[in-house]
């Protein structure tokens, strides 16, 4: 965590001892009497974190001030009037896992729903876009996805075109073979991996995925993966992949197959059954036929499930 535990000074041809810091968990430190200890008193006041401590007990962190015997903010955001859903002392919205607060003023600038749409921008300077898992444009809707993890990353064209490529293959293939990528935190996308049993791609591919990205110097966010279609062997589909995750120990939703922090994407189909045209009695209905369909997940199972067109035009939307 950046702590320096401890401070030494050649000293008389040896090694001495200046300071020695070990800490609770919430950063305050241990009582130690360094001088009786080492015969020397501390002088290095940057400590847990690697933060100045200062006279009042509190560290500096620049965007706040941190109070380490209560494990909290004393100064409150200054944007805090604009998230009055949350606690004026907030930081990355109770989430530190997922989001990043540097400045102390708002985890992402621009928040885009599933149609494009902007609903809710924070002027702070930052150019950062995310898109929260609705089509909502209420921004109470926004808040509740952001409070529930349902975020990700922008999606990029040059992803959306690596999404394109695996539907075009999906909808030829005729051997149950799954595909997928990883998405980077920063924007860069691993290069398509693909199973090699049906209906599966593997822990094998995964890691080459993972190699893959960290190579182009970024690191995993979560996932996109084909739910193919199944044919017999006169070419008819006989099942299709659902948008929504598999469900149980091994399966998509299980946490030890989840890649990265945010929720994976399923590429998988909706089936349209074919009818026949108005006012025709009789008759052989034409196939069905099976439209792209995204589906988003994480490990307490399906999020939303979207037509991968409007997704797509809504991405590109986002990107402009």
């Amino acid at each position: 965590m950046g702590n320096v535990r401890v401070s030494y000074k050649k000293e008389n041809g040896g090694v001495e001892i200046t300071d020695m810091n070990d800490y609770y968990p919430f950063g305050m430190n241990i009582p130690r009497d360094v001088k009786a200890v080492f015969g020397t008193s501390s002088l290095y006041n940057y400590k847990y974190n690697g933060k100045e401590l200062q006279e009042t007990g509190a560290y500096d962190f620049g965007a706040r001030q941190y109070m380490p015997d209560i494990g909290r903010w004393i100064v409150p955001d200054p944007l805090s009037e604009k998230m009055r859903r949350w606690s004026p002392y907030n930081y990355a919205f109770d989430n530190p896992i997922r989001f990043i607060d540097p400045d102390g003023r708002s985890p992402l600038t621009d928040y885009y729903n599933l149609k494009g749409q902007l609903t809710k921008h924070v002027e702070d300077g930052k150019t950062d876009k995310k898109v929260v898992l609705t089509t909502s444009k209420k921004e109470a809707d926004t808040d509740a996805a952001i409070s529930a993890g349902h975020v990700i990353n922008q999606v990029t064209n040059d992803q959306i075109r690596q999404i394109d490529d695996i539907y075009t293959f999906g909808k030829t293939d005729k051997t149950g073979t799954e595909k997928g990528f990883l998405f980077g935190q920063n924007g860069k996308s691993s290069k398509t991996v693909t199973g090699e049993k049906a209906g599966e791609v593997g822990s094998k591919q995964w890691a080459e995925a993972r190699k893959d990205l960290k190579e182009k110097g970024d690191s995993v966010a979560s996932d996109a993966h084909l739910h193919p279609l199944e044919y017999d062997t006169n070419g008819n589909v006989t099942s299709y992949g659902l948008p929504t995750p598999s469900t149980g120990t091994g399966k998509d939703t299980d946490p030890k197959n989840m890649q990265g922090n945010q929720p994976s994407m399923i590429l998988g189909w909706t089936e349209n059954v074919g009818t026949l045209p108005s006012g025709q009695i009789g008759g052989t209905p034409p196939p069905n036929t099976y439209t792209p369909t995204v589906g988003f997940y994480n490990t307490g199972g399906s999020i939303i499930t979207i037509d991968y067109s409007s997704f797509k035009k809504a991405m590109e939307k986002v990107n402009k």
